[in-house]
């Protein structure tokens, strides 16, 4: 299959997707957890003042937002889908399609794409509403946002995809995001990076969810000298040579182990995994 149509069959993939995804109560709430719980945030601490910066709560915790939501829809649903998908046989119709694999992959990105692209929106909103908000101020603070994000996204969108292909199943899908749900407070994205303890800083500095919400933050927030030389703002190198890593190395790893999963399943291996799913229930 030519790049062309894959391209071409991951874009009608996508949109498969989406409209699925839309059309299901559950897809629906667990969409709107995210910008209700930041509601919550902007609307009881979003004013209080930050120490030293001249910035608010509410200015830390919109680019958090938007970090946690490329983080929810790349990382912990992808992987969740995709484990879920392998159990109905999805994974065992791959290998019947040149170039499957890749329009599968490319689908999930377009669907997270789209869903990503709203939370930026509704989080955008709700900082308008809440707190005094900060639009890039150039055209190179908006490229950096379009940048970062896509590539956060990408990185998250491979990183999600390996977790799904390695895990059995979506309830151990559940356990192995639990170490990366601990991510979420230790990245800045609700509590200054700064006042992270050094050992908790270390680790969050080996995941690119800091380095995401740190390149939104960087965009958005206003160029002085109080919110640049904040502890996790700033690096803009740094920040795109540490997603970049991880964007590579989830596009090399996730189809490798997508083709594995994919080769190792059978009509007969799939029968017997409902068969003990249904007895455990």
């Amino acid at each position: 299959m030519t790049v062309q149509r894959i391209m071409q069959a991951g874009w009608r993939r996508g949109l498969v997707e989406l409209h699925i995804q839309l059309r299901s109560k559950t897809e629906r709430a667990m969409h709107a957890f995210i910008p209700a719980m930041f509601g919550v945030l902007f609307y009881t601490i979003g004013a209080d003042p930050l120490p030293g910066t001249g910035l608010t709560y509410g200015h830390l915790l919109l680019p958090g937002g938007i970090a946690m939501s490329v983080f929810q829809t790349g990382l912990l649903t992808l992987s969740y889908n995709l484990a879920g998908e392998r159990e109905d046989g999805t994974m065992l119709r791959l290998r019947g399609w040149p170039g499957g694999i890749h329009s599968y992959l490319l689908g999930k990105a377009v669907s997270v794409a789209a869903v990503t692209a709203a939370y930026v929106v509704v989080m955008a909103v709700l900082g308008g509403l809440f707190v005094d908000l900060h639009l890039p101020q150039n055209p190179t603070a908006w490229a950096t946002l379009l940048a970062v994000l896509v590539l956060g996204l990408l990185a998250m969108v491979g990183l999600g995809a390996s977790v799904g292909a390695l895990a059995p199943n979506p309830r151990l899908v559940a356990v192995v995001s639990l170490p990366a749900i601990g991510l979420i407070p230790i990245s800045g994205l609700i509590f200054p990076f700064g006042s992270m303890p050094q050992l908790v800083q270390y680790i969050a500095n080996a995941f690119p969810l800091k380095w995401l919400a740190q390149g939104i933050r960087t965009a958005l927030l206003p160029d002085t000298p109080a919110v640049t030389q904040m502890p996790g703002n700033g690096q803009l190198p740094l920040v795109f040579a540490v997603l970049a890593a991880w964007t590579l190395a989830g596009a090399l790893l996730a189809p490798i182990l997508l083709r594995r999963t994919a080769r190792r399943q059978s009509g007969s291996a799939l029968e017997k995994a409902r068969s003990k799913a249904t007895a455990t229930q």
